[in-house]
């Protein structure tokens, strides 16, 4: 897998002082010497290769380099604490609130103006007697049935059996919350088509990692995945019935096997239809 440059920390002073900014550290000469003594450290440590950018944020917070620096005054110090793994993401549905619909107000207007254009054009006509008034309406007829209102189809709930079977799991790359395995875009596309075909329905994606013997980390990068998986769902142009959720388990539902076979099977989002 090929990274570009924006996947990894260099050591310029502008590159630094981004780093430091978003740890509400200070900018000062000090914690950059601090910051590249660290880097170096990171990158010469093999067992963390390639050595990307949100690796270094983990060994950052792991080996206390992140509580070394002076942070700005008056503000604390980033940390990657993850949040609460049954946090949902944001319900991208439409709100139920409804304005009131302007054309109501414009068709009133046009009937009161009707109205007293009629009236006046009418002045100067003598009025009916009651008896040719009568006469002039005609009498309801005894067969007439109002016109029945065509029935509106019902809408199309989401079903399990009718998703892809093999892409209701969705593999990542090691340490990555954004970038999938091979092959695994293509069955993120099967599953978007598939929700295409209904009109409501509720969705729990399920973000997972595998166990590296850092908790703290495995959360966070299993909650980046199911973030990541329910916003390119959200943002596919889904029904606005249908509703998507995010939960995060860490490493806690590893796949069962050993080795890196079963590390790679477990760095996965699961997709559930409630």
């Amino acid at each position: 897998m090929a990274f570009s440059d924006k996947d990894f920390i260099s050591t310029e002073k502008h590159e630094l002082d981004y780093v430091l900014r978003k740890w509400s550290k200070r900018t000062t000469q000090e914690n950059r010497d601090k910051l590249v003594e660290a880097l170096d450290a990171f990158n010469a440590d093999a067992s963390l290769e390639p050595h990307l950018r949100e690796q270094f944020y983990e060994y950052a917070e792991r080996t206390g380099v992140l509580a070394r620096l002076a942070a700005k005054e008056g503000e604390e110090s980033a940390t990657f604490a993850p949040a609460s793994a049954k946090a949902a993401v944001p319900d991208t549905a439409p709100s139920a609130k409804k304005k009131f619909p302007w054309w109501w107000i414009l068709i009133a207007i046009v009937v009161i103006v009707l109205a007293i254009i009629l009236l006046r054009s009418c002045g100067g006509c003598s009025a009916a007697s009651p008896a040719q008034s009568a006469a002039a309406v005609p009498a309801p007829s005894a067969t007439a049935q109002p016109a029945a209102a065509a029935a509106a189809p019902a809408p199309k709930r989401l079903t399990l059996e009718a998703l892809p079977q093999a892409s209701l799991a969705i593999r990542f790359l090691p340490n990555s919350t954004t970038m999938l395995a091979a092959g695994e875009e293509a069955k993120l596309a099967a599953l978007i088509a598939a929700f295409k075909a209904f009109d409501e329905g509720e969705l729990a994606v399920v973000g997972h990692a595998a166990g590296i013997g850092y908790p703290a980390g495995e959360e966070r990068v299993s909650e980046g995945r199911a973030k990541y998986i329910a916003k390119r769902l959200s943002d596919a142009g889904l029904a606005s019935g249908i509703k998507v959720s995010a939960e995060w388990r860490g490493a806690s539902n590893m796949l069962p096997g050993s080795g890196e076979a079963a590390r790679a099977a477990s760095r996965r989002v699961e997709i559930l239809v409630k």
